[in-house]
């Protein structure tokens, strides 16, 4: 049985931290927002990716090493990383653990991207789908250098909705 004073306190994290992120009105303030949200959850990394059609543009704000970032703008990851596969095509957040890679040759290059993101110290991860208004789509991970842990159903539930909210703040803050 679940501890409801835990419960509640699970529960009024997230809500502050939507309530922050309602009042955010910054792109520096949104990104120690998400900090904050990483570690509340157990994450030491967090990145926000969205495509805005209105924009026609691709952003991003993350505190990934930036020698990680550097390596993966430099050989093009993006367009092999699963979990961008992933969060572009489905709705539903997935462990890095849990990943499925293509049984075509794009599979190689799906490994390829995670191998050197282990590498980077970047091991364990949740990755969450955000899909706004009209084609606006995006992702939002969380990131850890340790060995995979399991996620809980609320825990995952709590960071998919802060992740949408992470969006919405960006669109109001950012652009």
């Amino acid at each position: 049985m679940v501890d409801q004073s835990t419960s509640q306190a699970k529960i009024q994290t997230c809500m502050d931290a939507v309530q922050s992120l309602v009042d955010c009105r910054d792109r520096a303030g949104l990104e120690k927002i998400c900090g904050n949200i990483a570690r509340s959850y157990g994450y030491q990394y967090f990145l926000y990716c969205s495509y805005l059609p209105s924009c026609s543009k691709v952003f991003i704000i993350d505190n990934f090493p930036k020698s990680w970032r550097k390596h993966d703008d430099k050989r093009g990851y993006s367009q092999h990383d699963p979990t961008v596969r992933h969060c572009w095509t489905e709705t539903s957040p997935i462990e890095w653990s849990q990943l499925i890679y293509s049984k075509n040759g794009k599979g190689v290059g799906q490994r390829t991207v995670m191998e050197s993101a282990r590498d980077f110290g970047l091991l364990d991860g949740l990755s969450i789908p955000v899909h706004g208004g009209g084609t606006e789509s995006g992702m939002m991970s969380f990131v850890n250098p340790d060995e995979p842990k399991a996620v809980s159903l609320a825990q995952m539930s709590f960071m998919t909705i802060l992740s949408q909210s992470v969006h919405e703040a960006f669109k109001r803050t950012a652009l």
